[in-house]
């Protein structure tokens, strides 16, 4: 998986309008234009969990979502619903 690494402010990654916002985190039209903005190849092809892991790694974190039981990362964009799917 080929990540183009961009460098990121504060408003290429923030936390998604709450319309952006579902049950189940943020939905897949959202992840896309966040995954295209941070520069994400192929963000087109990928689902959401492959989708989210890529945007952690270009926000320079580890690419964990679901794979963490007791996650302490509260500052992640994905913290929430990480830790539904957890349950």
């Amino acid at each position: 998986m080929a990540i183009a690494k961009k460098k990121l402010s504060k408003k290429t990654v923030a936390k998604p309008p709450k319309a952006a916002v579902g049950k189940n985190g943020p939905n897949l039209a959202y992840l896309k234009e966040m995954a295209k903005r941070v520069g994400v190849d192929n963000f087109s092809r990928k689902n959401k969990t492959e989708l989210i892991r890529a945007i952690q790694t270009c926000e320079g974190n580890s690419d964990c979502y679901g794979r963490i039981v007791d996650c302490d990362l509260s500052g992640c964009l994905f913290y929430n619903p990480c830790q539904e799917i957890r349950v």
